[in-house]
């Protein structure tokens, strides 16, 4: 018998570490595991609050590029498009291949889809970014609950679930609070 299976018959968890069996009992979060839960979460708040926090600067962009309100919308809606086009497909490809290498890749190609959109000079170019931008946070979204799913176990994986939920929900909310507290929730603002 192979010793991975026999780790498993003997109440091992998937690493083969008794300690973090015993730590799954206690709840008890470790600081390394606290360390990674931060990191996801905070990956997750960027990925959801880039969905909304765009809506601050649709009218500067408007004024900026001279564009209609029709050309405007793709701003927004290019991001979710392709980000729950490809949702699914990323989450089996981590799986294949490796959560860890599908997050950072995800994070880094959200990171040039941000840098191509800070320095875009036209509407194409801020397409081309939020195509980027959405294609990376499908890649990195699935393998955030993944990981969380794979380092925490017992109680302290319903403490971290409880984590990344309400960060999802927080970062949702704040991305339309500059919005709204620069006027844009009034009915007196110009643009809506």
């Amino acid at each position: 018998m192979s010793e991975k299976l026999q780790g498993r018959e003997s109440g091992q968890n998937w690493e083969g570490s008794v300690g973090q069996a015993a730590q799954a009992e206690s709840g008890k979060i470790q600081p390394k595991q606290l360390l990674v839960l931060l990191v996801l979460s905070l990956s997750l708040a960027i990925i959801v609050i880039d969905a909304t926090i765009v809506i601050v600067a649709l009218p500067q962009i408007q004024q900026d590029f001279k564009i209609t309100l029709k050309d405007l919308e793709w701003i927004t809606s290019l991001y979710a498009l392709i980000f729950g086009s490809f949702l699914l497909s990323w989450g089996k490809l981590s799986d294949e291949y490796g959560r860890k290498l599908i997050f950072m890749a995800g994070i880094s190609m959200f990171i040039v889809g941000s840098i191509i959109d800070g320095f875009s000079l036209n509407l194409s170019q801020m397409l081309v970014g939020r195509v980027i931008q959405g294609f990376g946070a499908a890649m990195a979204s699935p393998s955030t609950l993944s990981i969380l799913t794979t380092t925490f176990t017992g109680k302290s994986r319903n403490v971290a679930f409880g984590i990344w939920g309400a960060t999802a929900g927080a970062a949702a909310v704040l991305g339309t609070l500059p919005h709204t507290s620069l006027g844009g929730g009034h009915s007196s603002s110009t643009f809506q």
